[in-house]
């Protein structure tokens, strides 16, 4: 087990005994990878209008008030379940923008294109999908996501 997935661990059982900043220390993990999720499905004018940050800290704000409802046991069940919170954030977001009613061919086709982009993610990281390989990928994933927060804007465009 490598130490990310033990930080995990202990952060995950923490925030389910005591909420309060360990729940705060879990979700910052995924901050920057749910920009980055964020950032690639965004598209057409909207763009311009809607600040990835923005649209994240309503995605945490909504895991931090259903993470009750959270079964998960891994880290990867985790970011399963804040993805699906952040399509239904971003189709939320389409529909308001373009007066459309509630669609959930729109959030499942949200869900999948998120899940899509963090597959290719891993993928182009060059990780199988054996269990250990599946946690290096997320892990290496998520130092992706923070060295691509840490870059200038232009360069973050570029990238994404």
């Amino acid at each position: 087990m490598t130490s990310a997935n033990c930080e995990f661990e202990a952060l995950l059982s923490e925030a389910r005994k005591f909420p309060g900043a360990a729940l705060g220390a879990l979700f910052d993990r995924y901050r920057n990878l749910l920009k980055m999720l964020v950032r690639a499905q965004l598209r057409g004018p909207i763009q311009t209008r809607i600040d990835a940050s923005d649209l994240v800290q309503d995605t945490l704000v909504q895991a931090v008030q259903g993470f009750g409802r959270f079964q998960g046991q891994s880290e990867a069940e985790l970011v399963a379940w804040l993805r699906a919170i952040l399509a239904y954030q971003l189709a939320s977001l389409y529909r308001h923008h373009h007066a459309a009613k509630r669609s959930l061919d729109l959030e499942r086709r949200l869900d999948h294109e998120l899940h899509q982009s963090s597959v290719a993610m891993q993928a182009s990281l060059g990780y199988g999908t054996s269990p250990s390989r599946v946690v290096e990928g997320e892990e290496q994933l998520l130092a992706l996501a923070e060295a691509i927060e840490s870059l200038p804007e232009h360069y973050r465009a570029v990238i994404v």
